[in-house]
């Protein structure tokens, strides 16, 4: 029907229109939902590359031992 009268590119012309429009005045909630979840994303990968465990050798090992027996002998 839309192909006869000819009002399919004009219809959808104009709702895009509206909704560009509306955007102005109120955000996208789809949008703001979508940038929220990348910046989580990015605080995360961020977050876990801080806190992330180093490889740690023989040595490493032997003073973390030696650093807790202070607690229990003091007991």
């Amino acid at each position: 029907m839309d192909r006869f009268l000819g009002a399919g590119a004009t219809v959808t012309s104009v709702a895009n229109a509206a909704t560009g429009i509306t955007e102005v005045f109120r955000e996208n909630s789809t949008r703001r939902m979508e940038l929220d979840e990348e910046a989580y994303a990015r605080a995360m990968a961020q977050l876990s590359g801080e806190f992330a465990a180093a490889p740690r050798g023989w040595f490493d090992g032997l003073m973390n031992g030696l650093n807790r027996l202070p607690r229990p002998v003091m007991t």
